[in-house]
């Protein structure tokens, strides 16, 4: 994945428990990396607040979505959990699906379960998992 230079909020990187399934609880949560390699990622988990060693294949990194960026139906997002669960830990995220193709401020996501969601895409980050 690339960097790409943001004015808003920078990318993130997260670990996410079921990264097959959308809609879950504390799926994902926000990564302070302090050490990385090939073999081993050493990063603090902010949602959790444990050290936490991972696969770097167990990390991704998440980008926000820019004003004129294209989302297309079926891409990956995270959403901040505590806009879909009110028990949900602050750096906790859950994945949703984009529902419609679109490039309004206004994004439809499917998150599981929960009733279809309409957020503004400054809450979303883009993920690739």
């Amino acid at each position: 994945m690339s960097f790409s230079a943001v004015m808003a909020e920078p990318a993130k990187h997260v670990t996410c428990t079921h990264p097959k399934s959308i809609g879950l609880l504390e799926q994902c949560q926000d990564l302070k990396i302090f050490e990385a390699s090939d073999l081993i990622v050493k990063a603090y988990a902010l949602s959790s607040k444990k050290f936490l060693s991972l696969k770097p294949q167990s990390v991704w990194k998440a980008n926000p979505i820019l004003k004129n960026d294209k989302i297309e139906r079926g891409t990956k997002v995270l959403l901040p959990g505590v806009l879909l669960w009110e028990a949900s830990s602050p750096f906790s995220y859950t994945l949703c699906e984009v529902s419609s193709s679109t490039q309004s401020e206004i994004v439809s996501l499917s998150c599981g379960r929960n009733e279809p969601k309409k957020v503004s895409r400054k809450l979303a980050f883009k993920i690739e998992i």
